[in-house]
């Protein structure tokens, strides 16, 4: 990987590439050009597209990466005032391993049974010299296995010396619980009879098998072969040189008498150490027989109804005929159980085996029924006894593979798990097998390649990430990514390590070499860096002398070139640099570099796993930390004690990687056996305490101070790195923070996001007094009032969030402070709605203003001086006058009638004024509308005389027919509740016709007369 600086600058390019090459696409999409071309050429764009995107995403990923690089505080060393520590880190369980280790065992002899009745089964097995049990810590449709020792230590028995012998478990007392039976050589078949709460052994004539003789070799299971409902016994043993079955019955009182049934003769050589399982795997109702042998293989016999049948020919699902583990190689001492471990109705197959040198990667193996006796083998982590092992000599390297933005593990190993991808999704790693994974068959056709110890870089910066192995026979082999795709490079002159020795690896088909041979170096761990700032990435090797070498690139970044200096003290690892390295402290032993800046100082620091030696009582196997005291130019590294992780197994090799999303590094170590052991990190966060008032912040009032009390803490003294504080829902341009500088902490407010950093490692004190001085400003338009509503002012609410990072960079307890940014209260005027008059042609009009006028601040006093003045007379020239808060307009001497208007002020104590317009409705003469139609419709339903009930509202109104009789007649008519509605005085309907109406008034107007029409 390339300098910060340097893949900042390739992102920047990469992504303008990017964005102008998906505009380019999206417009000829929308234009309709896209589809005219041909369809080689829209693949080829979509392809580029996806190309630039996938560089993108590595690019990002190794800017990640760098910053991750960064995120350590080292262990300053211990003879410093303060010394820091990483951690603890704190050695997890199998079960809280992501990549958990396998279940120990050899030539395990395994039985199911629900041991401790919870509904899923455990697993007791015969092993080296004592019974284990497996104990079921998931359920019953997914298992997941955990050792919990021998079975005498869990469950009161008397233990027997048990080598590898299969228990047997079954009802045999008939009194409900499972009693337990174990084959053996020299003392015949032992029996411990279940008391409920205890095992006791029972010999001679109390064990009912007692008079049952053996050979070598033996091994028991239980079946009511005979269908009365007791178990009957199944007998194999081993007995002049091949298999031997026999038959046991029990009569139902626990006697067991030898029986002969329709067994298959299994005496030939090929039958010895047979494990026999009855049970109906073909699902036909009939029992079948499976044997394990000593060989590699696992029989199948048929019952047909006349005995049991061997069938050696492949599995027929669909028939259902041939041997369904026909293919299985699980190399000797192959002892099989069936059992439904994942709860779908149908068995399954565990088997224990002896394991081929340097493959202990499962104590059981794991066989999934997927059906019509379809078996699937399960391994690593899908075998619920397996784990990510790889034999031997592991490696663990984290890297995101996939680009997905999540760290995967390549696990490198040596003889068949070379070289293991596990894809990381959702935090659980699961393999990647076969063609699915990038490193698929890569190694094929090398004719000497044992192990991989993997570094998975980008070592020419063309964007995407290239593979470098080292190997246990001191080899480096290249492989180069072309678009995402890994071919192994011809170890010639254009091979940037071709220089560092002797070719090696023929491939057996070209005859041309693909690795170089580091000369005097075994088992080479190997890691790039760049050691001298020089913008490209530099070679260390760990070696079995107990040193690191150095190649440095005399290249460039793009194109590599590495070479030993000759001068060995420009190796910053050298002997004459590193007193350990020249005092033997690491015994000649292997050595397994890491580079990672811890400090913070912009260098790279080392971590280096291998094995000590001071004297023969000081010795052991570490992870040790190396300090770049000197500069990024001239790198000076000093060990730091004490180590890392002081106890690991023996050739430990370290990988880091935030698993648990914390925000600091864990450790995985792998070691010569080929396991991962996992250490999380359980430092203690920084926390931040802050008063939890609402700051109350006046607009245009300057910086105020967020919290002049604020508390810094971590409970085991680290130094703080970094700090951030933020300013949540940011307004850019309107808002800032900023705070008094101390050394070392510098920082910088960044006004885009809202987020001031802090950084410098220093102590808790220094940033807690940085900290307190942090001000807010806000310099943003004023949040106006907020009107309609009394005494509310308008405000901004915002958060202010401290962050403070110790040298773990584990994610703090933040703190959290609300502001309310308040603006300057504005004052509202008073409010007054429209208002209408109405007087008659020389009247007047009066209205008290007082009632109508509100003010929200309660400012208004209608009595003050000026609080309702006239700023427009009626146009009419009557007189409009203001008497208090009373207002008159007075139309006497006038012969105006009709609609105008006048407008008047209200104004409060703080000077807020509202203009409003009165309207003034002036009524002239009655009017009279001599029609009406009384018929319903809504229309002219009675005799209208408008305005009679103002001008006249003392009256009489009479109405005569043709003939001029009266037949209507009444006092005060006023168009509403007095009126005529084309009805006699007697109530009777008057007939359509014209009639004759009189209007007398009491109060001086003319008496008014006319004809009206009626028509219904």
């Amino acid at each position: 990987m390339g300098s910060a600086q340097h893949i900042s600058q390739l992102f920047r390019k990469k992504l303008t590439q990017w964005e102008n090459h998906k505009l380019q696409v999206k417009s000829d999409i929308h234009s309709g050009k896209f589809y005219r071309f041909k369809s080689g050429k829209r693949q080829s764009l979509i392809s580029k597209l996806h190309r630039l995107t996938r560089r993108l995403n590595k690019l990002q990923w190794q800017m990640q990466l760098a910053a991750l690089g960064g995120t350590l505080v080292a262990l300053t060393p211990f003879d410093k005032v303060q010394a820091q520590e990483l951690g603890p880190f704190i050695k997890k369980s199998r079960l809280e391993n992501p990549l958990r280790t396998p279940l120990s065992g050899y030539a395990m002899k395994p039985t199911a049974i629900d041991l401790d009745n919870d509904g899923d089964y455990d697993i007791v097995s015969g092993n080296s010299d004592f019974l284990q049990v497996f104990k079921n810590v998931g359920d019953n449709t997914t298992p997941i296995f955990e050792d919990i020792g021998s079975l005498s230590d869990n469950y009161n028995y008397t233990p027997a010396s048990l080598p590898h012998y299969k228990p047997a478990f079954a009802d045999v007392d008939g009194d409900g619980d499972m009693d337990l039976a174990v084959a053996t050589y020299n003392s015949g078949i032992i029996y411990y009879r279940n008391d409920g709460s205890s095992y006791t052994q029972l010999t001679g004539p109390s064990n009912p098998f007692n008079s049952i003789s053996i050979s070598t070799f033996p091994s028991i299971s239980f079946i009511d072969y005979d269908g009365d409902t007791d178990f009957d016994l199944l007998v194999a043993d081993t007995y002049s040189g091949g298999g031997r079955l026999q038959y046991f019955r029990n009569d139902g009182s626990s006697t067991f008498t030898p029986t002969a049934i329709p067994l298959p003769d299994i005496s030939d050589g090929y039958f010895r150490r047979p494990v026999p399982i009855i049970s109906d795997i073909d699902e036909d109702g009939f029992p079948d027989l499976t044997i394990g042998t000593r060989d590699d293989n696992i029989r199948f016999f048929e019952d047909t109804g006349g005995g049991f049948v061997e069938d050696v020919n492949p599995w027929n699902s669909a028939n259902k005929t041939g041997n369904p583990f026909y293919g299985i190689d699980l190399n000797r001492d192959v002892s099989p159980e069936f059992v439904d471990l994942d709860g779908d109705g149908d068995l399954d197959l565990i088997a224990g085996y002896v394991q081929f040198f340097f493959q202990n990667v499962e104590a059981v193996a794991y066989f999934e029924n997927k059906g019509d006796a379809v078996f699937e083998r399960k391994v690593f982590l899908d075998n619920p006894f397996g784990g990510a092992a790889t034999g031997a000599d592991g490696v663990p390297y984290f890297v995101d593979v996939d680009e997905d933005g999540t760290l995967d593990a390549l696990l490198g190993g040596k003889y068949g798990n070379t070289l293991t991808y596990y894809k990381n999704v959702g935090g659980v790693f699961q393999q990647e097998l076969g063609p699915s994974s990038p490193f698929y068959n890569i190694l094929a056709g090398l004719s000497y390649f044992t192990s991989a110890k993997p570094v998975y870089v980008d070592i020419d910066n063309d964007g995407d990430l290239d593979l470098i192995l080292g190997d246990y026979n001191g080899n480096i082999t290249f492989f180069l990514s072309d678009d995402d795709v890994l071919s192994k490079q011809v170890m010639d002159a254009s091979n940037p390590f071709f220089d560092l020795g002797p070719p090696r690896n023929k491939d057996v088909y070209s005859g041309l070499y693909y690795s170089v041979h580091i000369v005097g170096n075994s088992n080479t761990a190997i890691d790039l860096v760049d050691i001298d700032n020089d913008g490209d990435l530099d070679l260390f090797s760990g070696n079995h002398e107990g040193t690191v070498d150095f190649y440095r690139n005399t290249g460039t970044a793009t194109s590599p070139h590495f070479e030993k200096p000759l001068d060995p003290t420009e190796n910053p690892l050298d002997k004459s640099h590193i007193p350990e390295f020249d005092n033997n402290f690491f015994d000649y032993s292997d050595t397994q570099p890491k580079f990672i800046d811890l400090d913070h100082d912009g260098d790279a620091d080392l971590i280096l796993g291998g094995h000590y030696y001071v004297n023969d009582s000081f010795y052991g196997d570490a992870i040790f930390y190396f300090e770049n005291v000197g500069t990024p130019e001239a790198a000076s590294f000093e060990m730091q004690t004490p180590a890392l992780l002081p106890y690991t197994y023996r050739n430990p090799n370290p990988g880091l990687i935030d698993m648990d999303g914390d925000g600091d590094l864990d450790i995985f170590v792998g070691d010569d056996y080929g396991i991962f052991e996992f250490y999380l990190n359980e430092n203690p966060a920084a926390v931040t305490t802050i008063n939890t008032s609402v700051i109350e912040y006046q607009f245009n009032t300057g910086p105020v101070t967020v919290d002049a009390t604020l508390t810094v803490a971590d409970s085991d003294d680290d130094d703080i790195v970094s700090a951030t504080v933020t300013i949540q829902n940011f307004q850019p341009g309107n808002e800032a923070l900023s705070f008094t500088a101390q050394a070392p902490v510098t920082g910088d407010f960044d006004a885009s996001t809202g987020v001031l950093t802090l950084t410098g490692s220093a102590s808790v004190d220094i940033y807690q007094t940085i900290l307190r001085t942090v001000a807010y400003s806000y310099t943003g338009p004023d949040p106006g009032a907020r009107k309609g509503k009394t005494n509310r002012v308008k405000s901004l609410a915002r958060s202010i969030v401290f962050r403070a990072f110790d040298s773990d960079l584990t994610s703090p307890v933040s703190a959290t402070r609300s502001l309310n940014i308040i603006g300057t209260a504005v004052n509202q005027p008073p409010s007054l709605n429209s208002i209408t008059l109405s007087t008659v042609i020389q009247g007047s009009a009066s209205i008290d203003l007082a009632p109508l006028i509100s003010d929200s601040e309660g400012n208004f006093d209608p009595t003050a001086d000026g609080a309702i003045t006239i700023i427009a007379q009626p146009q009419s020239g009557a007189v409009a006058s203001i008497s208090g808060s009373v207002l008159t307009v007075n139309y006497s001497g006038l012969s105006f009638s009709g609609n105008e208007s006048l407008q008047i002020r209200a104004c409060d104590l703080a000077g807020g004024c509202t203009d409003v317009i009165v309207n003034v409705s002036v009524i002239g003469e009655v009017v009279v509308y001599n029609g009406i139609s009384p018929n319903g419709d809504e229309f002219n339903q009675f005799f209208n005389i408008e305005n009679i009930e103002i001008l006249g509202p003392e009256n009489k109104v009479s109405i005569f027919n043709r003939w001029g009789d009266r037949i209507f007649e009444m006092d005060n008519y006023n168009n509403d509740d007095r009126r005529f509605e084309g009805l006699s005085d007697g109530g009777k309907e008057l007939p359509s016709g014209v009639y004759f109406y009189k209007i007398e008034f009491t109060n001086g107007l003319p008496e008014l007369q006319g004809y009206l029409t009626l028509k219904r």
